[in-house]
């Protein structure tokens, strides 16, 4: 298998680990599965020191975002907030398991913006649909 393909599949298992660890109340559990990939992913860039500022960034940027959704009383999670009125760590988790299919899976995109756009428009809610359906959210 290419890097894209693995990349695109580890990123879904770690996701799955995520919404499902927080679901069931072992928030950890997600929290751990996303770490190991992407200490992995980082391991083993071509340019490691660029992808974990890509991936902290984003980090920084999902918490933010996730925590004004929970501020904001959009979203509530059953499990793993540190802080009451802040996304759980297992969330902000799942933001730097995204950022690792940035300049892997998902760079085709990078000179694609308006595709970049409908596709976030879509995957984006679809994500956070998912992981309602799954108990996550």
């Amino acid at each position: 298998m290419n890097a894209v393909v693995i990349n695109a599949l580890v990123f879904q298992v770690g996701w799955l680990c995520c919404v499902l660890a927080g679901a069931n109340h072992l928030p950890w559990l997600g929290t751990v599965a996303a770490l190991l990939i992407v200490g992995r992913h980082i391991a083993t860039a071509s340019t490691p020191q660029v992808e974990l500022l890509l991936i902290l960034t984003a980090g920084v940027i999902g918490a933010v975002w996730d925590s004004l959704l929970v501020y904001a009383g959009w979203l509530t999670y059953p499990s793993g907030i540190l802080l009451e009125g802040t996304a759980p760590h297992w969330i902000v988790a799942m933001w730097l398991l995204f950022a690792t299919t940035l300049n892997v899976s998902l760079r085709f995109l990078k000179r694609r913006m308006l595709l970049a756009a409908v596709l976030g428009a879509i995957g984006g809610p679809g994500a956070y649909f998912a992981g309602y359906k799954l108990g996550g959210v």
